[in-house]
């Protein structure tokens, strides 16, 4: 799980990193920023969920199960 906005490198610059070492691994990004986010973009990128803040335990343990559960790229 990755803040899509951090110092020196975004969410997304970092899910593509980590992609080339760990193709396989799911990325979830959180952010408080709804305007410039499209699911289907994330998805295309391998991103395996999306988390707006602020989020409630349960909202982060079901993004997470479903990050984790055979055949994530169902849903966002």
């Amino acid at each position: 799980i990755t803040d899509l906005a951090m110092p020196g490198m975004s969410g997304v610059d970092l899910s593509r990193e980590l992609k080339n070492f760990r193709p396989q691994c799911p990325v979830i990004i959180t952010t408080g920023y709804t305007t410039s986010l499209d699911p289907q973009n994330l998805k295309s990128l391998g991103i395996a969920g999306l988390i707006f803040k602020p989020a409630t335990a349960a909202t982060i343990g079901e993004t997470v199960h479903r990050a984790l559960s055979p055949g994530h790229g169902k849903s966002m």
